[in-house]
């Protein structure tokens, strides 16, 4: 490249001009909080943490079925998981059952460039259980023996007369 200015000396040199596209880069996310019959909705951001680049970034909107729920994905990265405490997986997590959701995101900024990540929710079953303690059986009458949960009689023996006692029944 040569320039010349106003009284006619010139001077040349390079002129190097170098475009660097910058790429979105989405981080994963995890929610702290647990999703349960106590708590059936979760919100957040996906797009908090992640590198939107010089272009910006969006989120591809989505609504996505789990298999404890679902989640509602906006463009702006914000998401709303709605946990379905009738579903049969869910049930099944008992006893404070812990279980977990993956859903894959995908960013993309103003050229086209992507990046994917993951969201993982934690799926709590609070739901414990009956458990009934301090069971205290009380013997009827004729009963020698008793556990938590049962009482018996003796083993049948023979007396010093030579009389056989009643066998042994569970009752």
């Amino acid at each position: 490249m040569s320039l010349v200015d106003s009284d006619g000396d010139s001077a040349s040199n390079t002129l190097s001009v170098q475009i660097v596209d910058d790429v979105p880069t989405a981080v994963s996310d995890v929610n702290l909080t647990a999703a349960s019959e106590n708590n059936l909705v979760l919100n957040g951001n996906v797009i908090t943490n992640d590198v939107q680049g010089a272009d910006g970034a969006a989120v591809t909107a989505a609504n996505l079925s789990g298999t404890y729920g679902s989640l509602v994905l906006n463009a702006n990265g914000t998401y709303t998981y709605t946990l379905n405490p009738n579903d049969g997986d869910f049930k099944a997590l008992t006893g404070g059952g812990v279980g977990s959701e993956v859903f894959t995101y995908t960013l993309t900024d103003a050229d086209g460039d992507v990046s994917t990540a993951t969201l993982t929710l934690t799926i709590k079953n609070d739901d414990d259980g009956v458990t009934i303690t301090n069971l205290t059986p009380r013997a009827r009458a004729g009963m020698r023996r008793c556990t938590k949960t049962t009482c018996w009689r003796p083993a049948a023996r023979t007396s010093r007369r030579g009389r056989t006692a009643a066998r042994s029944r569970p009752r």
